[in-house]
């Protein structure tokens, strides 16, 4: 039973390919976050890639997204903290609008993986850590030509480890996708 389910998934996303079009997206941005160990709101930024696969003819597209998040906490003067995270997500998104103009909304889980620094005159202090991330957001896409569009994405983020302690992310980016 298991091999025939498997088997009808895999036919049925072959016959998908010939319908639809897949997209690749390169962004960038600005990030706050907000970590338990920390009272600071912490700026930064982000950057990602994303893969994007829409499901047939109806509104509903699924991806995968690799992302680096970087934030700086100078809190005192002689000491700082950066964080570096890596989160690996999947997310379902929602689209709405015509062909040129497309807005949607998206539900985002996956891993991250972090790392921590602290600094200080007397030297630093290094960690990593490994997590789980999830979130939402919303954005539109503005199809520039046939293969080219561009990406304005709103995302928060929720990151559960022990270097943010559910740490809290808020990003705005621009990008431009290619359909291929």
């Amino acid at each position: 039973m298991k091999k025939k389910l498997l088997l009808a998934g895999l036919l049925m996303s072959l016959i998908n390919l010939g319908y639809s079009q897949s997209s690749v997206t390169v962004s960038g941005g600005w990030a706050t976050a907000a970590a338990d160990d920390t009272d600071n709101s912490l700026d930064g930024f982000k950057i990602s890639g994303q893969y994007e696969y829409p499901m047939g003819y109806n509104n509903w597209a699924v991806g995968g997204s690799l992302t680096y998040l970087g934030f700086k906490d100078a809190g005192s003067r002689s000491v700082t903290t950066k964080y570096h995270s890596w989160p690996i997500s999947f997310y379902g998104k929602y689209l709405i609008g015509k062909k040129k103009l497309q807005g949607y909304i998206k539900g985002v889980a996956g891993a991250q993986f972090t790392g921590i620094k602290i600094e200080n005159q007397n030297g630093s202090i290094k960690d990593t850590d490994f997590g789980f991330d999830f979130g939402a957001g919303a954005g539109a896409n503005y199809t520039v030509s046939e293969k080219v569009f561009l990406n304005l994405d709103y995302e928060f983020l929720y990151l559960i480890n022990s270097a943010y302690n559910n740490g809290i992310i808020n990003a705005v980016t621009l990008g431009v996708g290619f359909r291929i």
